[in-house]
């Protein structure tokens, strides 16, 4: 299930990808001077229809090892419990221990 979740994230990722080139490129079009007006027209509908459908989807930030979405640390990218347990063994350098 977890591996299934990993490729299913990485896929999404992918798409979101292709998708803000795909608007970056809409609006770099959308601000040259020479594009004539009904181009632009077309183009700015074409971006309101890349918005409206594919921006929809929120991505999540998973863990790298058990793939869990909750509680995962923004620097290491490790859940919680993961990351207590690599700091507990020593594995992870640069960290100090609050008290």
């Amino acid at each position: 299930m977890i591996k299934y979740l990993k490729s299913k994230d990485f896929i999404k990722r992918k798409n979101f990808l292709k998708k803000e080139q795909l608007k970056f490129i809409f609006k770099f079009l959308l601000l040259k001077k020479e594009v004539e007006k009904k181009i632009k027209f077309k183009i700015m509908l074409k971006n309101q229809r890349l918005l409206n459908k594919y921006f929809r989807v929120q991505i999540c930030n998973r863990c790298i090892i058990s793939g869990k979405m909750r509680s995962v640390n923004r620097i290491t990218g490790l859940a919680r419990h993961n990351f207590k347990q690599y700091f507990d063994d020593g594995n992870l350098m640069g960290f100090k221990k609050s008290s």
